[in-house]
């Protein structure tokens, strides 16, 4: 008995099959379109926001006309498998459905929570599920709000193999498995050949694997890609990982991993009850190529290209929670990322204008409750800011001595550390 079940691959193309049989004769592309839309967002949509989404220059009726028609034939491909009412469409919540794109995303989540999972050989396979681009070679005409969805997903994808691949990397350095260490940095280099981090930990997975020539070959391979792409010469970390390598004076894991160790915070009530809403957690639609645009300029500055972006626009059309939907995605895609927010008024006068700078440092010294209240920070992001605060406050001391009750209060920094540290610590008395 064949069992039921649908599968949709999006890695590197688009392939779906039922029952382990290929679907290859949808009417339309935009047929399959919605079926990837409906499996990937993984919830209900209201039937005018499908419409608009699969066609361009149509009025509402005409787009609602042949939204019935696409899904008619989706009803009649792989009706067991969705739930469409008079008003909506959604994959139903009861049916087999596999989506490659939801197994990597799991994947990575695992990792994210700790990264040295007891299920490393099913996240290797889940990373190994990445073979390219999502819905590579996949288009659909006049569907420009389908298309900017896609390529939002596509950029999001990728990113989340990238981190997924560098966290699986450190795990294996960590155990001494330097040769799955080497076959998952060279991944990484691969998809990412501008990140200087990925070159670096090939380099170093070669040199512990016995493999010193090639970890310095690669050191060359990096100097010229950045070089050709980028006009750049390599980053001091990634110089002094090379010299290291050169001199054969590459400190062993356990070391660097003792010296690595940070004081991890212990967090305050309101950080660790439930989850409160705000406006991170309300739907947001649309704004999908401004994402795309502030994305690709993240991808830049982690690739070593910082700069300033402004958002700018009309009092009103959402300029502040089109910040906040990209900080919310770039933290949920990289478990790295810190975001701290500050306001102001163009009307603000003299020290006024500070006021950014003081409430971004208040929230890197751990003052975040009232950012999350207000709903500009959401309570994962509020977190990594309270965990940070440790290091803030010990780079303070190294280069801002004077900043305490100027641009942020110290006492209150002192507090907050001290209640959050499991023991004392030399340097908070320096505070």
């Amino acid at each position: 008995m064949v069992i039921d079940k649908l599968r949709i691959e999006t890695l590197g193309g688009l392939s779906i099959e039922r029952g382990g049989e290929a679907l290859e004769d949808f009417a339309s592309s935009k047929v399959e379109a919605l079926l990837v839309y409906l499996a990937c967002t993984g919830r209900e949509h209201p039937r005018e926001a499908l419409a608009e989404l699969l066609w361009d220059g149509r009025s509402q009726r005409r787009s609602l006309a042949n939204l019935r028609v696409v899904l008619s034939s989706l009803r009649k491909e792989v009706g067991p498998f969705v739930s469409i009412s008079r008003s909506t469409a959604a994959i139903d919540d009861e049916a087999d459905v596999w989506l490659d794109a939801a197994q990597l995303e799991e994947a990575v989540k695992v990792l994210q929570e700790a990264e040295a999972p007891d299920t490393a050989e099913a996240v290797e396979e889940a990373l190994a599920l990445y073979e390219g681009d999502f819905l590579a070679g996949f288009f659909v005409p006049e569907a420009s709000g389908f298309e900017e969805w896609a390529a939002g997903e596509r950029q999001r994808l990728h990113r989340l193999t990238v981190d997924g691949l560098q966290r699986l990397g450190r795990r294996h350095l960590r155990q001494a498995e330097y040769t799955a260490a080497v076959a998952s940095a060279t991944r990484l280099v691969q998809l990412d050949p501008l990140a200087e981090a990925g070159h670096r930990q090939l380099m170093e997975a070669l040199s512990r694997n016995g493999q010193r020539a090639e970890a310095l070959a690669q050191y060359e391979t990096c100097r010229e890609i950045l070089a050709e792409e980028l006009a750049i010469e390599p980053e001091a970390e990634t110089r002094a990982l090379h010299e290291a390598i050169r001199e054969n004076r590459l400190p062993s894991e356990q070391s660097r991993t003792v010296a690595s160790q940070v004081v991890t915070p212990i967090l305050p009530d309101f950080l660790t009850t439930a989850g409160r809403e705000t406006d991170a957690d309300i739907p947001f639609f649309g704004r999908q190529e401004a994402l795309a645009r502030l994305e690709e300029h993240l991808q830049e500055a982690l690739a070593g290209k910082g700069r300033a972006i402004f958002v700018s626009g009309e009092a009103g059309v959402g300029k502040s929670a089109l910040v906040r939907e990209f900080a919310r995605r770039a933290t949920e895609e990289d478990g790295k990322l810190i975001v701290a927010l500050g306001h102001c008024s163009t009307l603000a006068a003299g020290e006024g204008v500070y006021q950014p700078v003081r409430q971004i440092l208040n929230q890197l010294c751990g003052d975040v409750e009232a950012a999350v209240t207000a709903g500009d920070l959401g309570p994962e992001q509020a977190r990594r800011l309270w965990q940070l605060m440790p290091c803030t406050a010990q780079a303070i001391l190294k280069q801002g001595p004077n900043l305490p009750g100027v641009f942020f209060n110290g006492a209150s920094l002192v507090a907050r550390l001290r209640s959050a540290l499991p023991k004392r610590t030399a340097w908070l008395d320096r505070l």
